[in-house]
């Protein structure tokens, strides 16, 4: 019983360094737009620059995310959405993208 404790501590301290280990930035990307899909394994997402470049594609870059990471990841911006209106107001979407398109 007393190992189990011990390996319980010793998962939150993992859990706890993740939280607050420095991040290696290797350069910033602004980006307006996104592409997504996935499979049984994995989301991905492109990630990618209005407007196009010269030669008709885009700037972008892609990530992969296992489905239960994306969901954390999915979670945490929705609550860091709801932070950002409570503190700077609701954002306003100028296009509703609840309507199907015919």
């Amino acid at each position: 019983m007393g190992d189990e404790k011990t390996n319980n501590n010793k998962i939150d301290d993992k859990k706890q360094e993740q939280k607050t280990a420095p991040i290696d930035i290797r350069g910033s990307y602004y980006t307006n737009g996104v592409r997504t899909t996935f499979s049984q394994y994995e989301f991905l997402l492109d990630f990618f620059q209005y407007p196009l470049r010269d030669d008709g594609r885009f700037d972008g870059f892609r990530v992969y995310v296992n489905p239960v990471n994306f969901k954390h990841i999915t979670n945490l911006f929705v609550e860091q959405l709801k932070q950002y209106e409570k503190h700077f107001g609701e954002i306003k979407l100028e296009l509703d993208t609840t309507q199907k398109t015919k």
